[in-house]
């Protein structure tokens, strides 16, 4: 393993044969999949950085504990899931940013990736950053309790409201959150220590 290289690990949420949250013309585990591997192509254009991914194959649906445990032994110096959300009432919509509630590393990574997004998007809703356990989740969410390395979950919208989920259908949101994300991975790797 060359350790000269940070090692960020992409998550992109859900898969095929576990599919969560769904609007019309946009599907959580397909658009999870095309924006972690679309920010794992962002950052493999940095010759410092050697991104590793959770899923080989769009039609790969590890485990939770697969997932962790991959980027456990890759040595990962970062874990980042991205999911999109859903509420059983339309109202609700904005970007979230999940850490582990116990960790002030965490709060200040996930602080960053909020920044990074809202200003790669432009995003006018509410973004919010939330330490896991949290009012919506009782317990504390796998990926950010488990993982031997910091952790990020990103929920990119409410596909249960409408303006969060006509993002997804066109236009330029996609590629934005993209750069967000990639942006706020960099800006947690120097955190870290893992860049200059």
């Amino acid at each position: 393993m060359n350790r000269l290289k940070a090692r960020p690990f992409l998550d992109g949420g859900h898969g095929p044969a576990k599919p969560k949250a769904y609007a019309p013309g946009v599907d959580e585990q397909a658009v999870a999949w095309i924006l972690a591997e679309t920010v794992c192509g962002l950052l493999e254009a940095d010759p410092r950085i050697r991104p590793g991914r959770t899923r080989a194959s769009y039609w790969e649906t590890p485990r939770l504990s697969e997932r962790v445990a991959t980027a456990n032994q890759a040595g990962a110096d970062i874990f980042i899931s991205i999911h999109l959300n859903d509420n059983p009432s339309p109202r609700p919509r904005g970007l979230e940013v999940y850490y582990y509630g116990r960790s002030s590393t965490g709060q200040a990574l996930a602080d960053k990736m909020a920044a990074a997004i809202t200003e790669a998007t432009g995003y006018q809703g509410p973004v919010r950053v939330i330490g896991s356990p949290s009012p919506r989740y009782k317990t504390t969410l796998y990926v950010l309790k488990r993982t031997a390395m910091p952790a990020l979950l990103i929920e990119g919208g409410f596909l249960s409201n409408r303006q969060d989920a006509d993002l997804y259908k066109n236009g330029t949101f996609p590629g934005a959150i993209c750069r967000g994300i990639q942006r706020g991975t960099v800006e947690a790797l120097k955190h870290l220590g893992r860049l200059p």
